[in-house]
């Protein structure tokens, strides 16, 4: 009976009649010679907001027939193919992002990309997060980096922490010492002590604008006190 019931909430909770994802289907290689994938292609095109113009999105059937046409190398979505011990056929296939990658980086006889339209509607989609997961990911890295001792800090201070943890993580896979040094970097920190001290500066002029501007007005209304 519970598991009647995790499918009826899954079926009222999963987007399964979603129109959009059901179209996605036309990044699997198997969808590159079927009928219909060049309109499906168009409609995913245009559900995207802002990202083509008209232009591109009429250019797309031109490219994807292209596509269509092209001669693929199966290594690019057959990862490998195996027999089980029981002596049936089994085919890995690679994953969407490696296949994607091959065929949009074929290019034209001038060295010119051969499916630029394409190439952005495909990067859009691989970018569209599944879950919250990153977002969980990145409130606890905040919270580890601003700890009891940092509360205090301004926003421009947590965002200059959370940047340098994320440049380590990336430049030094999580360590350091690992960071190459560069010029950028050399002068990025050389200029740091003038960009605060540009920044004192400005917080104390602002600072004494509101002062001045709070002592006219206890100035006004002290002469106010005393016609009334």
């Amino acid at each position: 009976m519970i598991y009647h019931a995790i499918a009826d909430n899954l079926k009222k909770h999963l987007p399964l009649k979603n129109t959009f994802l059901k179209d996605l289907h036309v990044l699997d290689s198997a969808s590159r010679t079927k009928q219909d994938s060049a309109d499906t292609m168009i409609r995913v095109g245009r559900t995207i907001p802002k990202l083509l113009s008209n232009a591109e999105i009429d250019h797309i059937r031109h490219e994807f027939m292209m596509y269509a046409a092209e001669t693929i190398d199966q290594s690019w979505y057959i990862k490998k193919k195996y027999y089980d011990s029981d002596g049936n056929n089994h085919t890995e296939y690679q994953q969407i992002d490696y296949y994607r990658n091959k065929t949009l980086s074929l290019t034209t006889s001038f060295g010119l990309p051969k499916y630029p339209t394409l190439s952005k509607i495909v990067k859009n989609i691989l970018i569209i997060s599944h879950g919250n997961s990153d977002v969980e990911r990145g409130f606890s890295i905040n919270e580890h980096i601003v700890t009891e001792n940092r509360t205090l800090l301004s926003l421009s201070s947590i965002n200059g922490l959370r940047s340098t943890w994320d440049a380590i993580k990336f430049y030094g896979v999580g360590s350091p010492h690992r960071v190459p040094i560069k010029i950028d970097m050399i002068r990025a920190v050389q200029k740091s002590k003038s960009v605060y001290n540009q920044e004192q500066l400005s917080l104390k002029s602002l600072a004494d604008r509101e002062k001045e501007q709070s002592e006219k007005y206890e100035h006004t209304n002290e002469e106010m006190k005393k016609l009334i």
